[in-house]
C-alpha cells in the first residue's frame, strides 16, 4: 500500500483507463465492480474526499505542527 493518498485530480479521475483506475484501487486495497463511470465516481469519493479532508484540517498549520499531530495519533 503507498504511503500516501493518490494526488490525482477531478479531471484526471474523469479521464483515467478502466484499467488505470483497476490497478490504483489495488494498490489501495480496494477493488469495485461496475461501469467505467461508476469506478470513476467510486475512487473520486475515496481519494478525492481524503484529499480535500486532510487539507481543511491542516489548512492554518505549519509543518512542525502537522508531525506533532501525526506523532501524538
Amino acid at each position: 500500500m503507498p504511503l500516501h493518498y493518490s494526488r490525482y485530480k477531478k479531471a484526471d479521475y474523469e479521464q483515467m483507463e478502466e484499467w488505470k483506475l483497476d490497478l490504483l484501487l489495488n494498490q489501495y486495497g480496494l477493488s469495485f465492480k461496475g461501469t467505467l463511470d461508476e469506478k470513476r465516481a467510486y475512487a473520486m469519493g475515496a481519494f478525492l474526499s481524503m484529499t480535500l479532508s486532510f487539507s481543511l484540517k491542516y489548512q492554518h498549520l505549519s509543518v512542525q505542527q502537522m508531525v506533532a499531530d501525526a506523532v501524538h495519533v
